[in-house]
């Protein structure tokens, strides 16, 4: 339980008595703390394994052509020469000289290697098997992020007229009180889409270059202007949005969340695979 929130066994060591004492009553006291722990262990270890799988190259995209030798930028026509028996010998002294044709790259930062901010949604049509499961989401995507010493952000909302719950964590400063804040909290409230997305672009605006990860379980009227003025600060900063849609037997409309996402994953299970399709992307 205790390792699930990021309290790793060295640090319970230099935790006071008393805190240790106080973690391990609220632990036994909230059933939700409890059924949100047992999902971030496993979230955690999932997320853990997706940030290691990936990639560490630079991805850069086409643009103009060079003399080199690097095999995976080849112009087609080099990889003719190569394949013909009469060019075959020619190919490979060209190839050793540096003297191949091969694609010039423009390089561009790779994906899930800056800031995350997650919107999490505390309307009260959330039920509680998918409040658990998107807090423990937000948590588990938060351990992965501190893994890679990545700034982190969590916005709760609810409707217009409810207050944003904004909790800050910057790389290294890592605070279990703060996630078990995030877990017990809840609104109740109504829903408004708008509040919190405006809330992430501030902080993008103001020099964050994140990434947003939108929960939510429903539909919400979102005005053309709003879209408008988003859907363009998404191409001019740049930065992505990726929503977690929880489904309810399938019914729950796509549309508006699609309107300002770059991708829309639809959860209808509430599993830790479907957890996995997030943090494989994020």
């Amino acid at each position: 339980m205790l390792e699930a929130w990021g309290v790793e066994p060295g640090e319970i060591q230099n935790l006071p008595y008393e805190e240790k004492m106080e973690l391990a009553e609220k632990l036994k006291r909230d059933q939700k703390l409890k059924e949100v722990a047992k999902l971030v262990g496993r979230f955690r270890r999932m997320a853990l394994s997706k940030q290691k799988e990936k990639t560490q190259s630079r991805v850069g995209a086409r643009t103009k052509l060079k003399r080199g030798s690097d095999l995976g930028r080849m112009h087609s026509s080099e990889v003719l020469k190569l394949t013909h028996p009469y060019f075959r010998y020619d190919f490979l002294s060209r190839w050793a000289k540096g003297r191949l044709l091969v694609y010039e790259t423009e390089e561009k930062e790779s994906l899930g290697q800056g800031p995350v901010i997650v919107c999490i949604d505390n309307s009260g049509s959330i039920k509680p098997a998918q409040e658990i499961w998107e807090k423990a989401l937000a948590i588990g995507l938060f351990q992965a992020a501190d893994y890679k010493n990545r700034h982190f952000v969590f916005i709760q909302y609810g409707g217009p007229s409810d207050p944003l719950s904004l909790v800050e964590i910057r790389p290294g400063e890592a605070n279990y009180k703060k996630l078990l804040a995030i877990a017990q909290y809840f609104l109740g409230g109504g829903t408004d889409f708008e509040k919190p997305l405006k809330k992430a672009r501030e902080y993008i605006e103001k020099g964050m270059k994140a990434d947003i990860v939108f929960i939510t379980d429903g539909d919400c009227a979102v005005s053309q202007e709003f879209l408008m003025s988003f859907n363009q600060a998404r191409k001019d900063v740049p930065f992505s949005v990726f929503s977690a849609l929880l489904t309810k037997g399938g019914s729950t409309s796509s549309a508006t969340v699609e309107r300002f996402s770059d991708e829309v994953f639809s959860i209808e299970d509430l599993t830790c695979e479907e957890a996995g399709e997030i943090f494989a992307r994020v």
